[in-house]
């Protein structure tokens, strides 16, 4: 199913249904049957609608797997709202965050995980892997992380318990404070990007955020807005919201949202083994199919594909893992030095 995907390319406009079922090689089909079918090309890419037209925007490396159900709810989408209300218990009904932070606190990976992709040499000399397997890791994994994140906010919304937006928060470099971004600081940033994209030989986010050119990416246009602007870092955050009119007619209150830390700590593990399980069948998937992505044939049909996935999933997923140590050795976990790493771009 995945190869006949392959057949599309990022930017391409498929002009209707029946085209995109022609090019799928899938049976043209109506009413409900027809809307489960498009549902679920979403584990294949990411398309925006214009009219009848599928305009495509990615085609992810992973199908994303379909996780066992109860009923009509999702494993996954179960373990991940609770812990999502949870959080918004906590928080007075309000939080504004990062997805890797976002992700780090539903127990979906661990500090290292943020750690790793800002320092991906240095991980990779800790690890004595090649590099490529590490890209290859992050990449598959941020969409498909994303993506489960994206399902979990939307059931949620749906339901009308809660509504979010995704806004921009920024650093400014005369502040400790961070902050919305204005319209002008959106723009500045966007004006910036596009210049190191061109000078980098880039044409989009998609491609450049899965080169080795990543981050150098990130560098040169934090340096540039650090000469041009009085920007220090920008990222990209949800603002979740709860619906209090929901807990008044459901009788409860933001407190009774909260679990105990035997439940929280049990849903966390809960949903971590999901993770972690679904990554590694992912990369066995991966690798059965190496020819169907020739920019990563290589390391996929590598002897040692499944094994290095294996290990970067214990280092940078499971949240038992000790805190690396980039230059020397493993640490135990300090919760406040991660604060603010890889705030950028997220």
């Amino acid at each position: 199913m995945m190869n006949k995907f392959k057949q599309l390319q990022v930017g391409q406009v498929v002009k209707n249904y029946k085209e995109m079922c022609r090019i799928l090689e899938q049976e043209i089909v109506s009413g409900k049957s027809k809307q489960l079918q498009i549902k679920d090309w979403e584990r294949y890419i990411k398309y925006t609608k214009q009219g009848h037209k599928f305009i495509i925007e990615e085609i992810y490396d992973d199908e994303i797997i379909k996780a066992e159900t109860r009923g009509r709810k999702s494993i996954y989408g179960d373990a991940i709202q609770l812990l999502i209300l949870d959080l918004l218990g906590y928080k007075n009904g309000k939080i504004t965050i990062s997805k890797s932070k976002l992700m780090n606190t539903l127990g979906m990976t661990n500090e290292n995980y943020s750690l790793g992709r800002s320092n991906l040499n240095k991980l990779s000399k800790y690890l004595n892997m090649d590099v490529s397997f590490i890209y290859d890791f992050y990449n598959v994994n941020n969409s498909n992380f994303a993506n489960i994140i994206k399902t979990a906010l939307n059931d949620l919304e749906s339901k009308r318990v809660i509504h979010y937006t995704t806004i921009k928060k920024l650093k400014p470099i005369d502040s400790v404070q961070n902050r919305t971004a204005t319209e002008f600081e959106i723009v500045q940033i966007m004006e910036i990007e596009k210049e190191v994209l061109i000078s980098l030989g880039y044409e989009d986010m998609i491609n450049v955020r899965k080169s080795k050119d990543w981050n150098k990416f990130k560098l040169e246009v934090k340096d540039r807005l650090s000469q041009k602007t009085n920007i220090e870092y920008y990222y990209n955050a949800y603002e979740i919201i709860i619906n209090e009119k929901f807990i008044d007619y459901e009788k409860e209150s933001l407190v009774s949202l909260m679990l105990s830390k035997i439940m929280r700590d049990k849903s966390k593990h809960e949903l971590n083994n999901m993770i972690i399980d679904n990554s590694l069948n992912n990369a066995k998937n991966r690798q059965a199919n190496f020819f169907s992505s020739p920019k990563t044939m290589d390391i996929r049909f590598d002897v040692n594909y499944v094994p290095n996935m294996t290990t970067l999933a214990d280092v940078l997923l499971n949240i038992k893992a000790p805190l690396l140590d980039l230059n020397n050795n493993y640490t135990e976990p300090n919760h406040h030095q991660l604060e603010e790493i890889d705030l950028l771009f997220q």
